[in-house]
């Protein structure tokens, strides 16, 4: 088991809402009508959730009449957006609609998932596109299911919406949420927009969870960070924030079981968070932490940040965020799960 907390308590998560609007089912009975016309296999979809400045913005997933299109990994999305993979199982019938045994297909999405925490970097849609998945799913930490039967003589269209995740056999505990800047200090926390921002231009890609360490003093470093032009080695400043694609995670971690004392540089698991609410992370954590409890010699506790700060392009603002719970692995504000 993991060491008592002080104040731990059962880690909550706010759940996702579901939001298809009319373009995407004038889409779907289009395609019903031209392409699928009775054939019911599943057929892949991608909706998007945003991280947004409005403080009482629900957590959406929106489905649009590009979802069917941008099913493609490595499709882009906007600024702002960030996917949610799934699958839609359109029925022909309402007695169909009705009989479907949604037991099978949430455990076909189960094993989606589980394909993804297998993966160093399961955010990859480049990487998980080569690899594959089951039943050529987009492995991926965000995922819905969606069955629907589309009436198209009376237009009108019923369904059902899941958005699975994987549950840990004991459930993970947190302890109280605190604002970024208070649990980083005397690191600002506008080094972390900074160090996410360059991590982003580098990977080519909007990163909805990755991973930041913070160097409490200066280090020497190889190759990467900054050049010292007396010695030709890579050095970081003290207060430097690094931040990478999700696979630097588990790396970190073992860098600073290694490390000792004031040389230590803390590992934070991140992803973009759509939740407003100011105690509890949104829905993608779930996954996030299944995915860290999983990758091989995992801490016991996990520091987690919950960024809340749309891109620039979206809207400017102060950074916001919540060092919030952890993995069946963390601390300044920290999770964990036997």
């Amino acid at each position: 088991k993991p060491p008592a907390m002080s104040g731990a308590q059962p880690l909550q998560f706010v759940p996702f809402v579901s939001a298809p609007d009319v373009a995407f089912w004038c889409e779907l009975g289009r395609r019903k009508l031209e392409e699928l016309g009775l054939d019911d296999a599943p057929i892949a979809l991608r909706g998007r959730y945003q991280v947004t400045a409005h403080g009482r913005a629900p957590m959406q997933v929106t489905l649009d009449s590009t979802a069917f299109k941008s099913a493609a990994p490595g499709t882009p999305l906007s600024p702002g957006s960030y996917p949610v993979h799934g699958t839609l199982v359109n029925t022909n019938t309402l007695e169909a609609f009705k009989s479907l045994d949604k037991n099978a297909l949430m455990e076909r999405e189960a094993e989606a998932l589980r394909e993804a925490i297998a993966r160093p970097d399961p955010t990859d849609e480049g990487e998980a596109s080569a690899a594959g998945g089951t039943g050529g799913a987009v492995p991926s930490l965000a995922r819905c299911l969606l069955i629907a039967f589309a009436d198209l003589k009376s237009h009108q269209y019923f369904y059902w919406f899941a958005f699975p995740v994987l549950a840990p056999a004991v459930p993970f505990v947190a302890e109280a949420a605190r604002p970024l800047h208070a649990a980083l200090a005397p690191v600002p926390a506008s080094a972390v927009r900074d160090a996410l921002a360059a991590a982003e231009a580098a990977a080519g890609r909007a990163l909805p969870f990755f991973a930041v360490r913070v160097h409490p003093r200066g280090v020497t470093l190889a190759p990467g960070g900054v050049a010292d032009a007396g010695t030709g080695t890579s050095v970081l400043a003290p207060g430097t924030v690094e931040a990478a694609p999700l696979s630097a995670w588990a790396r970190w971690c073992d860098d600073a079981a290694a490390a000792e004392g004031a040389s230590r540089a803390t590992p934070f698991l991140c992803f973009r968070d759509p939740c407003t609410d100011p105690a509890h992370p949104g829905w993608p954590l779930r996954n996030l932490l299944m995915w860290a409890r999983a990758q091989p010699g995992a801490p016991e506790l996990a520091d987690v940040i919950c960024w809340r700060e749309p891109p620039p392009a979206i809207a400017p603002g102060a950074a916001y965020a919540t060092a919030a719970a952890g993995a069946g692995a963390g601390a300044a504000s920290s999770a964990s799960a036997s």
